[in-house]
């Protein structure tokens, strides 16, 4: 039976450990795409994060300061997992990018290796524009709330080459998320440059140039910076944010090649 864990979590297939983490409104089940694709080679388990699916909502102590609270969540599920499965390659996208690459940061002996998809590493004029938009996305996930049909199919219009898989995982992520976590608006870290020089395991930030990612060319210039050799990029042409949405075969081709490596 799957561990009892703090978060909420998906298990499926058997395996070296992944441990897959989504961005801020998502859902473990919009991350159905890959779980598929990587299930037939690995354990992968798929966790809500604190204040989203089905884990608990956060305190209001928590929501005075919501990443690091769900720093903790996430640090105490991947400890159990760990304990019970061995080192884990850590996947996350945006939040879930941040939250998972800081704590392999913080605990390398829990991972042979992390991936960050266009991962929350932000600047501080991007951190602001996440606080002054902060009652825009509360709005529009109310919204969602009102008519949950009609934006599934608002998303098939705007995203029809995205994988099947993740629609309605990523539908739930919206109707799910506690708007009280939401609107703390704390979902990444300005302060990224501080401790990811400090990452000691193969690190691998998948990311787009299209108009709204968050690391993109100018911010894989500043990680080439940092001067750590275990930290390596890769630039996806005219994929978005969520670049494994966009190009998943290429997504998974560098992905894959990775995992060879560090987790075969």
């Amino acid at each position: 039976m799957p561990l009892h864990l703090p978060l909420a979590s998906i298990h499926s297939g058997r395996g070296p450990l992944v441990i897959a983490c989504h961005g801020v409104t998502d859902t473990a089940s919009a991350l159905g795409d890959l779980i598929y694709r990587l299930h037939d080679r690995y354990h992968v388990v798929a966790l809500d994060t604190l204040g989203h699916g089905l884990s608990r909502e956060a305190t209001p102590e928590e929501c005075r300061e919501p990443l690091p609270a769900a720093l903790r969540a996430l640090s105490e599920s991947v400890e159990l997992l760990v304990a019970e499965y061995g080192p884990a390659v850590g996947i996350g996208h945006s939040m879930g990018g941040g939250l998972i690459t800081r704590l392999a940061a913080d605990h390398p002996q829990w991972f042979v290796g992390v991936v960050g998809e266009d991962p929350a590493w932000l600047s501080a004029e991007r951190a602001q524009q996440y606080q002054e938009n902060l009652p825009d996305s509360v709005a529009y996930h109310q919204q969602v709330r009102q008519n949950p049909a009609q934006t599934l199919a608002t998303n098939y219009q705007e995203f029809p080459s995205w994988p099947q898989r993740d629609r309605c995982g990523w539908l739930d992520g919206k109707l799910a998320v506690d708007l009280t976590y939401l609107a703390a608006g704390n979902v990444g870290y300005p302060d990224w440059q501080l401790w990811a020089t400090n990452l000691r395991i193969p690190t691998l930030i998948i990311t787009g140039d299209a108009p709204g990612v968050v690391i993109g060319r100018a911010g894989v210039e500043q990680i080439h910076a940092l001067n750590n050799p275990q930290i390596e990029t890769v630039v996806i042409p005219e994929a978005p944010h969520c670049v494994r949405r966009h190009n998943p075969e290429e997504f998974h081709r560098i992905l894959d090649e990775f995992l060879a490596r560090v987790h075969p």
